[in-house]
């Protein structure tokens, strides 16, 4: 992807992994701020969501992974075309 559009892109991405993060830490008993590692550029905000989409599958009931699919259809319908 061009850096022109993962500029564009990557603050959408941020946005739901850093959700994910928070609901993580919660589902683990912590509390306070959960700041993602750091702004490592726009390449990496894919993974970010990646990593932690796993992460939230893995702690939620089975009844609430299905949200997770409207939550990634709907960041995928927030991005630049």
């Amino acid at each position: 992807m061009p850096l022109d559009q993962a500029l564009a892109c990557a603050g959408v991405l941020r946005g739901l992994a850093q959700q994910y993060a928070e609901e993580c830490a919660r589902r683990q008993g912590l509390s306070g701020p959960v700041p993602l590692l750091g702004d490592l550029g726009p390449a990496a905000a894919m993974d970010q969501l990646t990593v932690l989409t796993y992460d939230v599958a893995r702690l939620r009931p089975a009844p609430e992974r299905a949200g997770l699919a409207a939550d990634l259809a709907q960041v995928r319908r927030g991005l630049p075309q």
